[in-house]
């Protein structure tokens, strides 16, 4: 720990040099953008509850599905090369007939299928996904569509490349060394909040509309903290039609270091000024989403660990059936919970976003540096994938909320990068010694 404070020091350091440089880069060709006077707008957005979030002390962490639960699908490379219609190679599209599929696959147990036709010696891609998954994007029994962004396949060893599902893994330091902080921020930090939500948000605005499917990562980076309690979130936020609202949800909690200190897992709002739905039963709220359990918890360590989400609101048919999907990288386990909105079901998404938060800070001294990285990949529009520049505006708007007008900046801050025709956003919260 006094080591990362060390690194984080130094960071402040140079920091604080390249704030009159502009933005910093976090990888070639990307460029964070921060918040300025002029692209913020100051307002109450933000549909949350005050804090503290429910979290019931002797809640059990989520399991992950159970294998009997999973599709693990062995494709020879020779099959999918000549199935593969995508032409872009971040993208699986494969689209066969149930008959042609049953003809080249056999299942064997646990939902394993296997090639009929694999060659000798021939290598295989291998998708292992949740069958909820593959039943919700697979909606024509006649038809089977193995049509999936390409880092859900795994790739033999010796074919793995950019684009085929391999992302670049970058130690904490390395990306925290990268990021920015406003000067303002660096040069005057407030004393206090209110323990009332202090938030930063960026929003990204759809210039198509019909997105009902989105998938991304949430990644903490860093955390270290000292003193008494507090609750921090760093969130994706998908606002949509009708006032519905989904997040995945990054919560930093110092009243149980010792336990699980970053808990990952999502929350649905079902229509403006709604209580929150948690996965599990709050005293507020009687509903909790179905699924595999509660929440995913979740470290920071020398290599940061991804936490895939996958958010999808059904039309047609199963309207108001909201799902949404989890996969941490490192293990690769998945979790899945879902909810029915039977009140106003949403249909599309309004606005994309993601936020950094905080509240609950009492009296006395305390210090916290907490980072995420949020990150939006893929997007789908009546069943065909888009990257999401090519349906959201790549400009994003900073959106800051506070109960107390004269502390501000409060502790919390963010910003955001377009890298890979998909954007980031790291959401922070810093309350310094």
């Amino acid at each position: 720990m006094k080591k990362k404070l060390g690194i984080w020091g130094i960071s402040l350091l140079i920091a604080i040099m390249l704030v009159s440089m502009g933005c910093v880069p976090v990888s070639a060709g990307t460029q964070i953008i921060t918040p300025e006077k002029t692209n913020i707008i100051r307002t109450s957005h933000a549909q949350h509850v005050d804090f503290p979030v429910e979290i019931p002390k002797d809640l059990q962490p989520a399991k992950p599905l159970p294998e009997s639960e999973m599709y693990i699908i062995g494709i020879p490379e020779s099959w999918l090369k000549e199935k593969n219609i995508s032409k872009d190679p971040e993208l699986i599209d494969i689209s066969v007939s149930k008959k042609e599929f049953d003809s080249a696959f056999a299942q064997g147990t646990n939902g394993q299928f296997v090639s009929k036709q694999l060659k000798t010696g021939e290598k295989t891609v291998n998708l292992r996904i949740p069958k909820t998954m593959y039943s919700a994007l697979n909606t024509n029994p006649d038809m089977v569509k193995l049509s999936f962004p390409a880092k859900q396949f795994t790739f033999p060893t010796s074919d793995q490349k950019t684009g085929s599902g391999l992302t670049e893994k970058r130690s904490a330091d390395s990306i925290q060394d990268s990021l920015l902080l406003p000067a303002s921020l660096l040069a005057n930090p407030v004393t206090r909040c209110t323990p009332e939500t202090c938030a930063w948000r960026v929003s990204f605005t759809p210039n198509k509309s019909g997105i009902n499917y989105m998938t991304g990562s949430i990644t903490p980076l860093t955390y270290t903290y000292s003193g008494r309690r507090y609750q921090a979130f760093q969130e994706l936020e998908n606002y949509y039609n009708n006032g519905v609202l989904i997040e995945v949800i990054s919560e930093y909690d110092s009243s149980d270091f010792s336990g699980s200190p970053i808990k990952v897992f999502p929350v649905v709002y079902n229509g403006e000024n709604a209580n929150p739905v948690y996965p599990w039963v709050s005293t507020r709220n009687p509903e909790h989403l179905g699924g595999t359990g509660t929440y995913i918890p979740a470290t920071v360590g020398v290599v940061s660990q991804s936490y895939e989400w996958y958010v999808l609101v059904n039309t047609g048919s199963n309207l108001g059936f909201y799902q949404i999907w989890m996969r941490d990288v490192r293990n690769n386990q998945w979790y899945y919970y879902d909810y029915h909105d039977t009140v106003n079901p949403a249909t599309q998404i309004n606005t994309s976003e993601s936020s950094s938060e905080l509240g609950t800070i009492p009296l006395g001294a305390i210090t916290l540096f907490a980072r995420s990285q949020v990150r939006n990949d893929w997007c789908m529009i009546n069943g065909i994938w888009k990257h999401p520049d090519e349906v959201f505006n790549s400009v994003g708007t900073f959106d800051f909320r506070s109960p107390d007008g004269i502390n501000w900046p409060p502790y919390v801050w963010t910003g955001y990068s377009w890298d890979n025709r998909a954007w980031n956003v790291f959401p922070m919260v810093n309350i310094p010694a």
